[in-house]
């Protein structure tokens, strides 16, 4: 990696939305899934991404070698070439307590990012750091916040009717995290 070889020092991690992202990607390959199994690859290759210990991470990849879809040569050479090598990147356990952060982004961040940049600070003409983060301060910000808010009061109770089957946990929440996570618990449900 360029970054790597920058800063020989550092620690370079994958980002798990763009690990899932490249998961997919490589598994919509027909050579790499060609019985169409690919819930249960992504299951045991998530297995292997989100042990707390590197016993875990190693028993999860036995798991995977001792199971029918490792019998896909083109599959298994994928996952040892690709993914295996630069198990310390993505691998839960081996991030210890260095990455204080999250360890991912998503759409939603980088379109953020995006709207910021072609929507706010095209308008302006000052091109400075600055500039940028006054525009940030004064307009970006306080605008999100204001969908933020809007969209709190959408989902509250207090002007909408749940759902007896919404669990109370997940009430007063956005509508695409509440069916995020009821599609989630239905899953989880159908695999135990």
């Amino acid at each position: 990696m360029s970054v790597h070889l920058l800063f020989s020092d550092c620690k370079v991690y994958l980002c798990d939305f763009h690990r899932e992202q490249a998961w997919n990607m490589g598994l919509k390959k027909t050579d790499h899934n060609p019985f169409n199994d690919r819930e249960e690859v992504l299951c045991r290759l998530r297995r292997i991404a989100r042990p707390q210990s590197e016993s875990e991470y190693k028993n999860a990849v036995d798991d995977l070698k001792a199971s029918p879809v490792w019998q896909n040569s083109k599959l298994r050479k994928w996952i040892e070439n690709t993914w295996l090598p630069e198990y310390k990147r993505w691998v839960w356990a081996y991030r210890g307590d260095r990455l204080l952060i999250s360890g991912h982004t998503n759409n939603g961040i980088e379109r953020q990012n995006g709207v910021f940049k072609h929507e706010y600070l095209q308008t302006h003409s000052r091109r400075t750091l600055s500039g940028m983060v006054e525009v940030l301060v004064k307009e970006f910000l306080p605008d999100q916040y204001q969908g933020y808010v809007y969209a709190n009061r959408r989902a509250s109770s207090t002007r909408r009717k749940y759902n007896v089957n919404v669990p109370v946990y997940l009430r007063n929440r956005p509508a695409f995290l509440i069916r995020h996570c009821l599609e989630m618990l239905q899953l989880a449900e159908q695999t135990s």
